[in-house]
């Protein structure tokens, strides 16, 4: 005899297509919004090639939010089809029950939490530096096009001809001062070499305060690269980071609750899994209760990053598993046709 149910490989079964297109459309909306926001938030967007490396970069943090939609979805779909068949009705009165389910969708779940620990673990740091890597080149390796201004950081800067790396007619603006040149270089790293030029400094009425020609300059725009975030570093960095704070007598809360939450996230997943099942028996429709469900964990998530100082990094961390089990033991217990 199998160790799981036929029955809860069929509900699992059937659940797998609608969850595999809820994650594809999740994942899609969501590679584009994060792209946007990286590409918008960039001192100097990259070219094609950079942007596809961000793009790629990006894909396990996405992969890594609609995983828990997607489980959600697929199996209240399939909970409620179930419904709607009588398959529901079928089992409780062949004697076994609607638990007869629960090892196949538990399985289920853990399959997707250890998908999503490969994430949020190992995956999504990785692919973050990779984004910050691109972003980083991208500013610092200008690319300009004939009579386009390209802005970085808090300057303006354009150039009527551009042959690869050498300008004409180049024309910089930063704060109040406007740059002029007849000849000009990009150089890397943010440098640029001007020739033959004059600077002028307005003043509030936008008149002359100073002028200054010049037959060479220099200047570095700014175009620091994006800074490290807690997201992008690994585990072994976090901890080395946790022990210096802890040595330095400096707290390490945040640190610690951003490496006990890549445990604590994935976690979730099979009682994410076990939840939507009487959610959809009771005849919740899918889109609906996996889009309620996952804000309001979210909530819990950015509820319990708030109270930081109040919980711990611990309580705080696994606060949305607690609240999960918590809806998990109540729907179940509270379904007569368990």
């Amino acid at each position: 005899m199998s160790v799981i149910p036929r029955e809860g490989l069929a509900l699992v079964g059937e659940s797998l297509r609608p969850m595999g297109l809820a994650a594809m459309a999740v994942a899609s909306v969501g590679l584009l919004l994060t792209l946007g926001q990286a590409l918008a938030a960039a001192a100097v967007a990259p070219a094609l090639g950079g942007t596809l490396r961000v793009m790629v970069g990006l894909v396990p943090p996405v992969l890594g939010a609609a995983l828990p939609v997607g489980l959600l979805f697929g199996l209240t779909a399939s909970a409620r089809a179930w419904r709607e068949g009588g398959d529901w009705l079928a089992l409780a009165t062949a004697g076994r029950g609607c638990r007869t389910v629960l090892p196949a969708v538990l399985v289920l779940g853990l399959l997707a939490g250890g998908l999503q620990a490969l994430l949020s673990h190992q995956l999504e740091p990785r692919g973050r530096q990779r984004v910050r890597q691109a972003l980083a080149s991208a500013a610092g390796d200008l690319r300009l096009q004939p009579g386009r201004s390209l802005a970085v950081g808090g300057a303006l800067i354009g150039a009527r001809q551009v042959q690869g790396r050498e300008l004409g007619e180049v024309v910089l603006a930063t704060g109040a001062t406007v740059v002029a040149a007849r000849t000009g270089s990009l150089l890397g790293s943010g440098r640029v070499s001007l020739g033959g030029g004059e600077a002028v400094s307005l003043d509030a009425q936008g008149q002359p305060a100073w002028r200054l020609a010049f037959d060479q300059a220099e200047l570095r725009l700014d175009v620091d690269p994006p800074r490290t975030e807690r997201a992008e570093r690994s585990d072994g960095e976090l901890r080395a980071l946790i022990d210096k704070a802890r040595a330095a007598t400096r707290p390490a809360g945040d640190l610690r609750l951003a490496l006990l939450r890549r445990t604590s996230l994935p976690a979730c997943l099979p009682l994410l899994a076990l939840l939507a099942v009487p959610l959809g028996a009771r005849g919740a429709r899918p889109g609906v209760a996996a889009t309620l469900t996952v804000l309001a964990w979210w909530s819990v998530l950015r509820i319990s990053d708030q109270s930081l100082g109040l919980l711990g990094p611990v309580l705080a961390a696994w606060a949305p598993a607690l609240a999960l089990g918590l809806a998990v033991a109540v729907a179940w217990l509270s379904w007569r046709s368990r």
